[in-house]
Order: C-alpha cells, then structure tokens, then sequence
C-alpha cells in the first residue's frame, strides 16, 4: 500500500513539474517570441505580449469554481487525466502557433486546464501530512521554475522552441495515461456525504480585514514579479548590448528558483512557528527590494 501510495504521489510530482516548466519555458522570452509572430511594430508586440502574460491568470480565475464544483464528483484519475490532456493541446497550440492571436488563445487554454486546483485537491486526497505535501508539491513547481527557463532558452536559441512545446505536449498526455494505471478509476473517488458536499466551499468566506489586506499585497506583488517577467530577456539583452546567448539570459532567470528552492524548506519553517501573516510581509519586503534594485540598473 505504501509504494502504491508513493507511485501515485510521483505521477503528482511530475505533473506539478511539466506544468511549471512548460510555461516557464517561455515567460521570460514571451516579449522576444510574440515580436517574432506579430512581425509588426515594437507596439504591437508589446500588446501581444500582455495579453499573452495575462491569459492564462484570467482563465483559471474563470475555471477553478467550475473545476471545484466538478472535482464534488470526479475521480482523481479522471480529474488528472482530464487537466494533463487539456494541457497537452494547450502546449501544442502554442507550439504550433503563427499568430499572436492563436498563441494568446493557447494560454487561454493553459489556465482554463485546472492544474493548480487538481494538484491541491490531490495533496488532500493522498498525504495524511497535508503541510509536508503542499511543501513537496511547491518544491516540485519551483524546480520546474528553474529547469523551464534553462530550455526555453536553449530551444530559443536553436529555432526550436516549437519543438520544445510539441515534446512537453506529448510528455504531459504520457503522465495522464500513467495516472490511469497507478490512480485506479474509483479507488480514490470523493466519497463526501450531500451534507459534505453541500458545505464545501472553495470560496473565502468571513476573511478578516487583516487577511484580505494581507492577500490584495501578496497580489499586488506576485502582478510586479510576473508583469516584469515576460519582458527579462528583451531587458536584460537591452543592457548587455545584445552580446548575451538565450541559454545565459534563461540560466540568469532561472537563478531566482533556484535561490527560492534553496530557502523554500525554511520559509516552511517560518509559517509553521510563527504567523503567515508576518512571513508574507516579510516575503514582499524582499521583493520590494529586488524590484528596486533592478528599477536602478
């Protein structure tokens, strides 16, 4: 029981792994990429480009309710299935792309496919230390954080980038195939009674001001990180004199997930002994910092 159990876990890992490293395969050479299919002027592709950024975050705002109504129901099997195939055709949407239009739609896709929530969903379902798996599982996405930029800029760099998309595409539709056989359909059904059902909410509800407050700066700060990102590899390239390799300026970004795997186990530590209130104001007293720097170079 217990291998099954981390055979099953490992397939979780690996989804949360290919679902951070696709898209960061390409966010910090999105402004790079989507000048490339606009082949119009720098505004147009500036446009492009945040829109790009924003789709898949206005998707999953859209389709987490739908996803938690759905999950009420569902098999784990089924749900991972469902989000790894929809991924998968978002990759290779994306991979195929020659409009920006057509890419933007792909993203659409990339948020609407319900990773975030199914993963979090399955830290409930099969870790009995549900903090050790929320750790685990945050882990697994930073060290997909870290390797996505190191191939996007790989791939970028030798006009393959496509290719790379196409890969992740069929990688991701293997893991769902593997979940049927290691998560057998119905053994982990959610076996909630109505009354269960009828009170889960996957909604804030009766949030303190404190809180609420506490999560508009944790927005504010994830929009500052990531409404920069898309546009690093232009900026950094811009101040190296264009005399920098993708390969380095992904290497360069990636830096940053490793230095947050690093301290990751640690923060882990902080919330557990003392509020998470404090650990978020301290996180976004650190970005704030990092942003500042970087507004001086």
């Amino acid at each position: 029981m217990r291998r099954r159990l981390d055979r099953k876990w490992a397939v979780i890992l690996a989804v949360q792994f290919i679902t951070a490293a696709v898209p960061l395969s390409v966010l910090p050479f999105l402004f790079i990429h989507m000048d490339a299919l606009a082949e119009a002027r720098a505004q147009d592709a500036a446009f492009w480009t945040a829109a790009a950024a924003a789709a898949p975050a206005v998707a999953a705002i859209i389709a987490t309710p739908l996803w938690g109504r759905i999950a009420v129901n569902r098999s784990l099997t089924n749900l991972i299935m469902a989000t790894c195939l929809l991924s998968a055709a978002s990759y290779a949407l994306q991979g195929w792309a020659t409009t920006p239009a057509l890419f933007c739609a792909a993203r659409c896709l990339q948020g609407a496919a319900g990773s975030g929530i199914i993963l979090l969903l399955a830290v409930e379902r099969f870790r009995k230390d549900a903090g050790a798996g929320y750790i685990s599982l945050q882990q697994a996405f930073t060290a997909g954080c870290l390797v996505g930029p190191l191939l996007g800029g790989l791939a970028l760099e030798h006009d393959a980038l496509g290719r790379l998309l196409s890969l992740s595409a069929l990688a991701i539709t293997a893991l769902g195939a593997l979940s049927v056989l290691v998560l057998p359909d119905g053994a982990d059904r959610n076996n909630l009674s109505k009354d269960q059902k009828a009170g889960q909410s996957f909604h804030i509800r009766g949030a303190s001001k404190k809180t609420l407050i506490c999560i508009a700066a944790a927005m504010l700060g994830a929009g500052g990180v990531f409404g920069f990102a898309p546009y690093f590899a232009a900026w950094a390239a811009e101040r190296a004199g264009g005399g920098v390799s993708m390969t380095a300026l992904g290497a360069i970004h990636a830096g940053g997930w490793l230095a947050g795997m690093m301290v990751l186990p640690l923060w882990g530590q902080a919330i557990s002994q003392s509020s998470a209130v404090m650990s978020v104001r301290f996180s976004l007293a650190g970005s704030a910092m990092a942003m500042g720097v970087l507004a001086m170079l």
